[in-house]
């Protein structure tokens, strides 16, 4: 049985997705949140630039940047001049010198469903997890009169294991919300929040939860009341803690979170992963170690490879690596070899609720992934830099 642990005791939120006893997927965010991701704000326009980055009043220290070169942001808001006002949504932090990126394609998230004005990306999506043509079939159904009142919608993975009456109220009240962020942000004065994020616990249990959880605990008592708001999560699935010892201690997270800031992963065969971080990707090595083989070179080879290839999804999960990731495996010279890491990396990789994609696996022994960028990496939520190569470890 999954079950999620969440610890809400100190001055951040905490949650691991566990399967028995390994954990699978942690969240880290602050408690309040300094995160304004997924916030909804009227802004006035400030500046446009030749390359068209627009840059935001949102009413934070620094102006937010949109970049208007792209297609569906001129979908969004067709004309942009300084001193207008304009409905942006936060897609990524402000950082550094850099202030908050915004995106003027609104969207308000449930855990079935992801819902948009019709006139920025029309139709309904289904996620492609959703495989068996039938149940595809019902969600578009089901979806369908929302379409008509001028919404789009991605259907997430989620919705195929719920049941209609969750959906239908989810659907309901992201359709009203929506409506309410459309209306307040004609009438609000610029700069203003239209919308914010819910807090950081009920976030992430709405990332992670799903039909397979049969648990959630959690050492905060508030909190867990928070996150009876969410679809499928009722009071016989949330258990309280109440042992002195620290929740992820007892677990065993603190110690996997810990591993994460390791370059090196020993595989059981006692060959190693080292994996590394540079400024534009993630670089994953693969090295045969203590491990020699009983057989022949190219079987030893291939069985290291494979071990790897399920270690190297497990740790893209854990560690929540994101952008482009390139993977050195060792000396894949044979076409049916190399099918068959393809194939057994695929299918580890498909367990991960963030797309990863496979581009390219002709070079060698190398192969390129890019997996969406959802959240920061843990290494740079809790990693500090190297004094010596500035590297975050």
């Amino acid at each position: 049985m999954k079950k999620i642990i969440v610890d809400a005791s100190g001055d951040m939120v905490r949650s691991a997705l566990l399967d028995g006893d390994k954990p699978l997927e942690i969240l880290i965010d602050p408690i309040g949140s300094h995160s304004v991701s997924g916030n909804i704000y009227t802004g006035i326009v400030k500046t446009i630039l030749p390359n068209q980055f627009v840059f935001i009043d949102i009413g934070l220290e620094k102006n937010a940047f949109l970049n208007f070169s792209e297609r569906r942001e001129v979908r969004a808001a067709p004309k942009l001049k300084p001193g207008q006002t304009v409905l942006v949504q936060v897609v990524k932090d402000p950082g550094g010198a850099k202030g908050a990126r915004v995106t003027a394609e609104l969207s308000v998230s449930g855990r079935y469903a992801v819902l948009m004005k019709k006139s920025v990306t029309p139709g309904i999506n289904v996620s492609k997890k959703v495989t068996v043509k039938a149940e595809r079939k019902r969600l578009k159904a089901m979806f369908k009169p929302y379409v008509a009142r001028g919404f789009s919608a991605i259907v997430r993975t989620e919705a195929a294991s719920a049941k209609e009456k969750d959906i239908a109220e989810e659907l309901k009240h992201l359709a009203e919300l929506m409506e309410t962020v459309e209306r307040d942000g004609k009438h609000r004065r610029a700069p203003a929040i239209i919308y914010g994020e819910v807090p950081a616990a009920v976030k992430q249990i709405r990332e992670i939860f799903n039909g397979e959880v049969g648990k959630i605990i959690i050492n905060s008592r508030s909190e867990a009341d928070n996150l009876l708001s969410l679809p499928g999560v009722t009071k016989d699935k949330i258990e309280i803690y109440k042992n002195e010892t620290a929740i992820f201690e007892k677990y065993g997270i603190n110690a996997v979170i810990e591993k994460t800031l390791e370059s090196k992963v020993w595989l059981k065969s006692g060959s190693f992963l080292v994996i590394d971080r540079t400024e534009s990707c993630f670089v994953i090595d693969v090295n045969t170690g203590k491990y020699t083989g009983k057989t022949s070179h190219g079987k030893s080879m291939l069985k290291t490879d494979l071990e790897a290839a399920e270690e190297i999804a497990y740790q893209i999960r854990l560690r929540n690596m994101s952008g482009m990731i390139i993977i050195d495996f060792i000396d894949i010279k044979n076409k049916n070899d190399k099918a068959l890491v393809r194939e057994c990396l695929q299918a580890a990789l498909s367990k991960d609720r963030i797309p990863v994609n496979i581009l390219d696996s002709s070079v060698m022994g190398l192969f390129i992934l890019t997996r969406k960028r959802m959240r920061e990496p843990i290494t740079s939520i809790i990693g500090k830099p190297c004094p010596h190569c500035g590297a975050i470890r």
